[in-house]
């Protein structure tokens, strides 16, 4: 899906090469290109994690050609702890040197922790990080995600997502290592006495599902915010140093609904170069079922007027329910939306 300026692109889905599939394939979060795409998630049973690097370029996307120059035969599998535990990669970033950093989750044995991991443009683990390539971190003693990673422009590493404080009640939690993957302690207001760590709590449960840098090296994250009765867009903004943007706001963004009170989740975010910031993910809609669901702020985080003429919409492709997971804006500008629809 493709918005041009901020009405739905009807010529996207025409033009050659660039056409939108219907099929059962889904875009589940976003990939980020640097001459070559790769590819995160787990493994089959047992869950390890991964990284199939599938392209050399862009011009290869038709041919998909794996490149057997990455790890062994186009496919790296690492296996952080003992057999039967579970690691997750949920997202990754690459550096300028091409070093490959990701970020997710572990199983200590117990509870969920943040692991952040990374490795050489070969897929070999880089031992220099962290302990022997990568990092875990715990915020509560309990379940901790992380969904998103960013890299601020001295190469320090931005993770965020979610710790549960007790059962039944995360707050959205975000973490700065330095280049060399050791917990930044100088990083935010050591939230709950926890130096080099932020959390955040919007209502009854909240998390961050993407973050991004800006230029000035602020910090966006979006996410959800769950009241209790009703769920929403989250989009937080913190200074370079951890501390938030105290300017930047409001901090949850209401999507009219249905039948469900509106439930809403923003999954990916990206930054226009003027600043403003766009949000896709998924919303109940008026009839029921959820839709696409895009919104745009100003630089103050207020909505974009402009942009729909109340900064939101929703897309609906005909399912029971389409789910928005990626964004990303093309060389013009224009809003591109990836996700699944189905039932």
């Amino acid at each position: 899906m493709r918005f041009d300026t901020w009405w739905l692109d009807q010529v996207f889905d025409r033009i050659p090469n660039h056409r939108v599939s219907k099929g059962p394939k889904s875009c589940h979060r976003r990939t980020r290109w640097n001459h070559r795409l790769r590819s995160y998630g787990t493994s089959t049973i047992p869950r390890e994690l991964w990284i199939l690097e599938t392209l050399e370029d862009r011009a290869l996307i038709t041919a998909q050609v794996v490149d057997f120059g990455f790890g062994e035969a186009g496919r790296v599998v690492t296996d952080l702890l003992p057999v039967g535990r579970t690691e997750v990669i949920h997202d990754v970033v690459v550096q300028v040197d091409e070093k490959i950093v990701v970020a997710g989750s572990i199983r200590n044995g117990t509870n969920n922790d943040f692991v952040v991991g990374r490795y050489h443009v070969n897929g070999s683990l880089d031992a220099s990080f962290g302990t022997n390539g990568f990092v875990s971190l715990d915020f509560f003693g309990l379940d901790d995600e992380a969904w998103g990673v960013a890299l601020q422009s001295d190469g320090k590493i931005i993770v965020s997502g979610s710790a549960t404080m007790f059962a039944g009640k995360t707050v959205i939690a975000m973490a700065r290592l330095s280049a060399n993957g050791v917990l930044d302690t100088t990083f935010g207001t050591a939230s709950f006495g926890m130096p080099g760590k932020v959390t955040r709590d919007l209502g009854a449960s909240s998390a961050a599902y993407d973050v991004a840098v800006q230029p000035d090296d602020k910090i966006v994250m979006v996410g959800d915010a769950f009241s209790g009765a009703r769920r929403d867009f989250a989009i937080l903004r913190y200074e370079a140093n951890g501390y938030e943007d105290g300017g930047f706001g409001p901090s949850t963004t209401y999507f009219g609904g249905g039948i469900e009170a509106g439930h809403s989740t923003a999954q990916s975010v990206a930054l226009q170069p003027d600043g403003k910031i766009v949000a896709a993910g998924r919303a109940i809609a008026p009839g029921g079922g959820y839709d696409f669901a895009v919104a745009r702020y100003l630089p103050t985080g207020a909505p974009d007027t402009s942009f729909r003429g109340d900064g939101q919409t929703l897309i609906d492709f005909g399912s029971a329910n389409d789910f928005g997971y990626g964004v990303a804006l093309d060389s013009q500008g224009r809003v591109v939306v990836g996700g699944r629809s189905g039932p």
